[in-house]
C-alpha cells in the first residue's frame, strides 16, 4: 500500500494519475495543477494506508476483535475516498475558475489592443 504511493510520488507519477486520466481530457494531463492534485490525493491515500496499518497493529495488540479490525480497515479506505471525491471537485472548480479568468483577461487584452 504505502510503497504503491511513496515511490510514484517521489518520481512525480502519483498512482492516481491513471484513474484521473479516465475522466479528464488529455490536454490537461501534463498541466502542473493536474499533477499536483494527484500528488495531494496520492499522499492522502499513503497517509491513510500508514495510519490504518498502525491502527490495525494497535487493535490487534490490544486484543481487538474482528469488529475493531473491520472498522479500522473500512475507515482507512472510506476517509481517503471521501477526500478524493471532495478534493477532485474542488480542483475542477479551481481549474474552471482559472480558465474563466484567463479567458476574460485574454478578451480584455484583445479589446484594449484593438
Amino acid at each position: 500500500g504505502v510503497q504503491t504511493c511513496a515511490l510514484p510520488i517521489s518520481i512525480r507519477r502519483p498512482f492516481t494519475l491513471g484513474i484521473a486520466r479516465q475522466s479528464v481530457p488529455r490536454e490537461f494531463w501534463h498541466q502542473p495543477m493536474f499533477i499536483r492534485t494527484n500528488v495531494v490525493i496520492t499522499t492522502v491515500w499513503a497517509a491513510s494506508f500508514t495510519v490504518g496499518a498502525g491502527a490495525l497493529a494497535l487493535v490487534q495488540h490490544a486484543g481487538g476483535g474482528v469488529a475493531g479490525r473491520t472498522i479500522v480497515q473500512v475507515a482507512a479506505f472510506v476517509i481517503p475516498m471521501i477526500f478524493t471525491i471532495r478534493y477532485a471537485a474542488h480542483a475542477r472548480a479551481r481549474a474552471a475558475q482559472y480558465r474563466a479568468q484567463h479567458e476574460q483577461n485574454h478578451t480584455t487584452a484583445t479589446e484594449e489592443n484593438a
